[in-house]
């Protein structure tokens, strides 16, 4: 997949996203009309179709990370409040919230202990993003999201260019120490016409 995504042209995935996001929101409806919810029944497709997004999702992440480029840039902060928003969405749906209390309520018995981390994670989320909240402290808590989100982008981006543009120029052999022979071959350079050793932060 991560080929396919290297390959591929960025621009198209936020649209992409959308679609996907859309899919999925259609089948958590169909979820919830389910008239007796378990956790086999319910939780584990819910999982399942919430995975969906990861998978598409993760190979941008990778591409942003390893392989920085002004298109996985583009394409990494067009997707990025996409996904914060769905999310949020999801974690402020009163609906989903009150599934997993009852799942939780009613299964205790049978859940193993896995299950019950997942069940109580999802309802410390749902408390946090505020699923019990008025709508208008809900939407309050969105743009608070969106913010966050914003912003870590820019930092780690930023991050990013400073690591990517770091470079150390060392014209004194005798600097580098005990460096291996081999090591100081490959930093070899002419900069404006002089051998030098270059290092930067790249692998």
């Amino acid at each position: 997949m991560f080929v396919e995504y290297k390959n591929e042209k960025l621009s198209t995935k936020p649209k992409e996203l959308k679609k996907l996001i859309k899919k999925v929101e259609k089948e958590i409806e169909s979820l919830k009309k389910l008239k007796k919810k378990t956790y086999q029944n319910f939780m584990k497709p819910y999982q399942e179709v919430n995975e969906e997004i990861e998978l598409f999702f993760t190979p941008i992440t990778i591409l942003q990370y390893t392989q920085n480029s002004k298109e996985s840039q583009k394409a990494y902060s067009e997707c990025l409040p996409i996904l914060t928003e769905f999310g949020t969405n999801q974690s402020q749906d009163l609906e989903l919230f009150t599934i997993y209390k009852s799942i939780y309520a009613n299964e205790q018995s049978m859940l193993s202990l896995g299950q019950k981390k997942v069940l109580e994670d999802g309802i410390k989320e749902f408390e946090l993003d505020g699923a019990s909240l008025p709508d208008d402290k809900k939407a309050r808590v969105k743009e608070i999201n969106l913010r966050l989100s914003e912003l870590s982008n820019n930092f780690s981006q930023n991050l990013l260019d400073a690591t990517n543009n770091y470079e150390l120029i060392v014209e004194d052999e005798s600097k580098l120490g005990n460096m291996p022979s081999s090591d100081k071959e490959l930093a070899k350079e002419v900069v404006d016409g002089k051998e030098v050793f270059k290092f930067t932060l790249l692998p």
